[in-house]
């Protein structure tokens, strides 16, 4: 997979290269960005930063492009939503800042860009940002990969988090349950069973390994041992596994599950559809 020193961030190094020239812009003059990745703001974290900006001052620019006076401002936010907000909240008057004529889409991508270096964003922002991308822009799922820095699998798995019902994403974005939870319930078939299931998750506080448990009960293909008409014979998860499930997870950008035996056990990657099938091919030898 390309690294990410992609065509993103060269846009967002070339925005802020040493020859952009940094100016102070009234905060007044500025529109924050309605198509901001970012839907929700930490209050602690916005009130954190103010209090170092009341100390230090903002220390790197944020980045406009020029409007023509759209309600009265005459500048949009391109990246640093956060600091804006912060700046405002410490009483400042003018922000320092980069103007630079930016076309549509790359506003998107510069945005959608910084704030995944900086805090990451709730699933659902990203998968709202990726899906924008492709479906408003015309970018392919590879290109938004390598724009970001993940393999393509990951960018599609992502996406298919809006297939959740509307309260499994809400309770996602409230921090009720966690992205680990949302994967594992859309393994339930359907958006009925989904909605039984995130009941039962937010009602018995289940962790996201007896999630996993409870959808797979509903799928005979995953609740059925392989090559056997015998239950298959389980030792007890270590630490170590949960280790492992992460950075496989991460590596390849697909569910992880590993079962162990009372010696040895099985690793199983799941897959939504061929393209993803392929991408797994591919990582695993070394294609990509």
């Amino acid at each position: 997979m390309k690294h990410s020193a992609n065509r993103l961030g060269s846009s967002m190094a070339a925005l802020l290269n040493e020859g952009a020239r940094v100016v102070e812009v009234s905060l007044d003059k500025i529109r924050r960005n309605e198509k901001q990745p970012r839907t929700r703001f930490d209050n602690k974290e916005i009130e954190a930063l103010a209090a170092s900006i009341k100390k230090h001052g903002v220390l790197q620019p944020i980045v406009l492009k020029p409007e023509e006076g759209v309600g009265g401002a005459l500048y949009q936010v391109v990246a640093g939503e956060r600091r804006l907000r912060a700046a405002s909240k410490a009483g400042l008057a003018v922000i320092p800042a980069v103007v630079r004529e930016v076309q549509e889409r790359d506003k998107l991508e510069i945005a959608l860009v910084e704030n995944l270096q900086r805090v990451d964003l709730v699933v659902t922002d990203r998968a709202r940002a990726y899906k924008r991308l492709v479906e408003e822009f015309g970018l392919t799922q590879q290109q938004v990969a390598e724009a970001v820095g993940k393999g393509r699998a990951s960018i599609a798995n992502t996406i298919r988090i809006l297939e959740l019902p509307a309260k499994a994403i809400e309770a996602i974005e409230q921090g009720i349950i966690s992205e680990g939870h949302g994967r594992a319930i859309l393994a339930a078939k359907g958006s009925g069973e989904r909605e039984k299931a995130l009941e039962k998750v937010v009602r018995l506080k289940l962790s996201v390994r007896d999630t996993e448990k409870l959808t797979a009960q509903t799928d005979v293909a995953r609740s059925s041992p392989v090559n056997s008409g015998q239950a298959e014979k389980t030792g007890q998860p270590t630490r170590e596994d949960d280790d492992a499930i992460r950075m496989l997870t991460e590596a390849l950008g697909t569910k992880v599950e590993i079962l162990r035996r009372v010696v040895g056990g099985r690793l199983m990657l799941h897959f939504y559809g061929e393209d993803d099938l392929q991408d797994l091919v591919d990582i695993l030898t070394r294609k990509k």
